[in-house]
């Protein structure tokens, strides 16, 4: 009997090792934290709700070690969404810091990035008649003589100058909250050099939930909670709370590990989930990355000049320049491809901006 429990018990361990549970299968759960019919309660309740769902599924696929483990951390981050909410900060600070900031899971979910690749930024005017084209320096993160004008943001705090970017203009568009495509500046950056992030994307859909995605994913969820209000009069979103809480520590563990090379934080945009999104799931999965890079020194006025000389302004542009230019541009092929689309033809643009500039030409 005795032989017959030990084989048995084996057996399911093997059996469990050998299943290798991809995010695919329960990604429409994920999802489910950005849903609107969720969106009236408590950030705490709204990610436990998900965590079920998510433990349950796993229980029923046979994983149970990766429900435990999975289960271990979820819990962890409910009862810190929890102290968040009775304005206990400190101690949800310190709890995330402990279960989350140390050595060995953040290097495993360090993302290391090469020099030369094309990041995005969307800048809507400000002018409401007469339309008029940032310079350079409008580009960048706001300057610090500045900073009182700083909203809140999903990784930063009222007043801190971080700069945003995306892999496309789309998702820039999408996070400036869709303003007039005519009217909006848009700004190709390359980087100068390698670029390290803390990776809170969500799993590609067939990636292998290993033991540091597991552990990452509770948090990765509970960060992408969308606002439950959309109006301009809310100042500050109780949804933003944990994310800037994550940006928070990691630069606590950055000032206490001065090693440490990460950049800033790139994240999968809500809007991926949006009912409204334009493209087909190719471009959703591909188009929809975005990049928050905190500043590393604070001068009294101007850019951090650390962020400064790790991106340089290829080039910046608007849809109303390229249409006075080219008015062919504006007419549809009825193609429904990304690249066809004005947020593809706005990054050719720009990336003929900057091959006109390396090679000695004027751009007008």
């Amino acid at each position: 009997l005795l032989l017959r429990y030990l084989k048995s018990y084996i057996y399911n361990s093997v059996a469990e090792l050998r299943i290798n549970m991809n995010y695919r299968e329960f990604k429409q759960i994920v999802e489910r934290i950005t849903n609107e019919e969720l969106c009236h309660k408590l950030p705490s309740d709204r990610t436990a709700k998900v965590f079920e769902s998510i433990v349950a599924f796993m229980l029923k696929k046979k994983q149970n070690k990766k429900a435990t483990l999975f289960t271990e951390y979820s819990d962890k981050v409910v009862e810190i969404l929890q102290l968040i909410e009775r304005n206990n900060s400190v101690l949800a600070s310190d709890l995330l810091y402990n279960l989350y900031f140390n050595d060995s899971l953040i290097s495993q979910k360090t993302k290391q990035l090469n020099a030369d690749l094309k990041f995005y930024k969307a800048r809507p005017s400000t002018q409401n008649i007469d339309y008029v084209l940032d310079d350079e320096n409008g580009m960048g993160h706001i300057p610090f003589e500045k900073r009182d004008y700083i909203g809140n943001n999903r990784y930063s705090d009222d007043g801190v100058p971080c700069l945003y970017l995306g892999n496309s203009t789309y998702i820039c568009w999408e996070e400036t909250n869709r303003p007039d495509i005519n009217k909006s500046n848009f700004a190709m950056f390359l980087s100068t050099c390698q670029l390290y992030f803390l990776n809170l994307c969500l799993p590609s859909e067939n990636s292998v939930l290993e033991t540091v995605n597991i552990a990452f994913l509770p948090l990765i969820i509970a960060c992408r909670l969308r606002k439950s209000t959309e109006t301009s009069e809310a100042k500050n979103h109780l949804e933003y709370k944990l994310p800037q809480m994550v940006m928070g520590c990691l630069m606590k563990y950055k000032h206490l590990n001065p090693q440490c090379r990460i950049d800033g934080i790139m994240y999968t945009s809500v809007h991926m989930e949006s009912k409204g999104f334009m493209f087909d799931k190719r471009t959703r999965r591909q188009k929809c990355t975005n990049f928050v890079i905190p500043p590393v020194c604070y001068p009294s006025e101007g850019v951090c000049p650390i962020i400064q000389s790790k991106f340089k302004l290829a080039g910046y542009t608007s849809w109303e320049c390229i249409l006075i230019r080219r008015p062919a541009a504006g007419s549809s092929s009825g193609v429904q491809s990304y690249s066809s689309s004005i947020f593809g033809l706005l990054e050719k643009e720009l990336s003929d901006i900057y091959k006109i500039k390396n090679n000695g030409m004027l751009t007008y």
